[in-house]
């Protein structure tokens, strides 16, 4: 999970992804896919010798809100495609509130190019002054979408509303692969202003090209609602909007068609429609934007104390589920240099108010019992005397069991000395995973309490041996103990050992990916469910109920551990 805020990307180059590139596990996309979070920020000024210019996001969830692609630039001749973002591999993307402006390829694909089976869903952005390639049949100045097969069956799907479309190369404004009808993409232009100043508004390979408005609506599925006009806008932006006495920040704009622009505060005239320029304010400032001498936009500025630096939330990390709601529950953070003393917001709220710690001299605050299944904000406030803007960090949220019994392990924290082990073999914390390797059979015990109903689950991973391993529940003693049978080859047995002996409950087949998984195990009353990757894969039928521990066993197998979680009541 990657979070940028309020950050500029700037003048980096590369080959693929010239500001950044996130890219998802190739095991698959229902359990490793990336996901980034883009909002308030400034992507400008990249280059790469391949595909992607600003941002390449393959096998993905990622969202860009509130942000600048500017002036990014692909410069291959050939196979050059996505100036600003290439959007593939699956990849779910979601662009809102932003603005594209003055990114090139020298195909297609000017500001954003999405392929292979990708959703994309823009809403509420500009673009303009975006260029594919120069010669006939190519293009996609604002948007291209081919159609190549990926990871997600089926064509590219999404919508573009609610945004506008001006002057972007002179090509048309969008190109699309349709050499395939079964892979011509299902993106839905909604009730957008399209102005082409080149070739045309819209352009398929195998098709044509529709030149006006009016024939792009008529193209059914495709579009609807769209309007021809050539709007006024301007994006004007500082980036990051707060820094420390003696920093820099990026003031960065587009706006259409316009001379006499410039900023005030000694900035002055500015020659082209897009751009960015340094500026190092030595007191909080409000920087205002010009068209001809009429005001068009604003950025403040904040210059907050210079020996004071930034908290960051650290535990629970960001989004995190099944945190205790009873006592044991801990905030910590990372320090922020210079600081004193810290507060502490926490509430239900998106943007906490409520203050639960006070001058806090340490960096963290332990939490009096929270609600069942619900989901807090929290962030934290560095405090120093003689600086009278305090720093506020990010904010972070969790959310609390269901139920009493909750233990979650991610190993961050590089400790398994808290699962007991017993048998031949050896249990270590490696790479954030916890690594249980079984000469015969090695056991480890989970530090949770005795649950009866709720839900055991953890991604597995075999990596050599016999690859078998087992989930232990409803532990009671070394001859009273149920457990789940699962191999590398896809065999699952639910078996239960009482007065002695060894019965089999339930058994059956479910194939397991060539890599991580994730094995939920779900225990309700006397029977006992199992889940892969979310599906559900065999369920076992016991003579009664039974509380007890819960621990994972590996047979002749060295098997990585990973976000372990119980949840569920005594």
């Amino acid at each position: 999970m990657l979070t940028i805020r309020r950050t500029a990307i700037r003048d980096n180059t590369a080959h693929v992804g010239g500001g950044l590139l996130v890219q998802g596990d190739f095991g698959g996309l229902s359990a490793n896919e990336a996901t980034l979070t883009l909002e308030d920020s400034l992507v400008a000024g990249n280059s790469v010798t391949g595909r992607a210019g600003g941002l390449f996001i393959d096998r993905t969830q990622a969202a860009v809100r509130r942000t600048q692609v500017l002036s990014n630039l692909v410069t291959a001749l050939h196979d050059s495609w996505g100036g600003g973002i290439a959007t593939l591999g699956g990849a779910t993307t979601t662009v809102e509130d932003s603005a594209f402006c003055g990114n090139g390829a020298q195909e297609i694909g000017g500001a954003i190019y999405a392929d292979q089976g990708s959703a994309l869903a823009v809403s509420g952005t500009h673009f303009y002054g975006n260029t594919g390639g120069p010669t006939s049949g190519l293009g996609g100045g604002a948007i291209a979408v081919a159609a190549a097969s990926g990871p997600r069956p089926g064509p590219v799907t999404g919508t573009v509303s609610g945004s506008i479309l001006i002057s972007n190369g002179n090509g048309p404004e969008i190109w699309e692969s349709d050499c395939n009808p079964a892979m011509w993409s299902d993106l839905l232009f909604t009730s957008n202003v399209i102005h082409a100043t080149g070739s045309g508004v819209y352009y398929r390979n195998c098709t044509g090209l529709a030149i006006t408005v009016p024939d792009f609506n008529a193209i059914a599925g495709k579009a609807a609602g769209n309007s021809d006009a050539t709007p006024a806008f301007a994006d004007f932006h500082a980036t990051p909007a707060t820094i420390s006495a003696g920093g820099t920040t990026v003031l960065s704009w587009c706006t259409p068609g316009a001379t006499g622009l410039a900023v005030d505060q000694g900035v002055g005239p500015l020659g082209q429609p897009f751009g960015v320029v340094e500026v190092t304010p030595p007191d909080t400032t409000l920087y205002t934007f010009s068209k001809g001498g009429t005001p068009a936009g604003a950025a403040p500025v904040t210059v907050a104390c210079t020996a004071l630096g930034t908290p960051v939330p650290r535990s629970p990390s960001n989004g995190q589920r099944s945190r205790p709601a009873g006592g044991g529950l801990t905030l910590a953070w990372h320090a922020a240099s210079g600081a004193e003393t810290y507060d502490v917001y926490l509430d239900t709220g998106a943007v906490p108010v409520t203050l639960v710690g006070s001058d806090v001299t340490t960096t963290s605050l332990a939490l009096p019992p929270r609600q069942l299944a619900t989901t807090y904000h929290w962030k934290v406030v560095a405090k120093k005397t003689g600086c009278a803007t305090p720093v506020v960090s990010p904010v972070f949220s969790f959310t609390t069991c269901a139920g009493t019994v909750c233990f979650v392990d991610d190993f961050g924290d590089a400790n398994v000395s808290d699962w007991a082990a017993s048998g031949r073999g050896a249990r270590v914390a490696i790479h954030g995973k916890m690594r249980i390797r079984g000469k015969k059979q090695l056991m480890v015990m989970s530090p949770a309490p005795a649950m009866g109903d709720g839900i055991m689950e953890a991604v597995l991973d075999f990596r050599a041996g016999h690859q078998e391993a087992r989930f232990v529940f409803g532990y009671r003693r070394a001859n009273a103990f149920r457990r789940l049978v699962v191999t590398g080859s896809g065999m699952l047995r639910f078996e239960e050992r009482a007065g002695g002996r060894l019965r089999r409950i339930a058994a059956g087949r479910h194939p397991l990916p060539g890599g991580p998984f994730k094995l939920s195990l779900q225990p309700t009353g006397a029977a006992a469910t199992v889940s892969i990757d979310g599906d559900p894969a065999l369920t076992g039928q016991y003579a009664g109920p039974q509380s007890g521990r819960f621990g994972i066993q590996a047979i002749a197998t060295t098997l990585m551990v990973d976000d372990v979680r119980v949840e569920g009541t005594p």
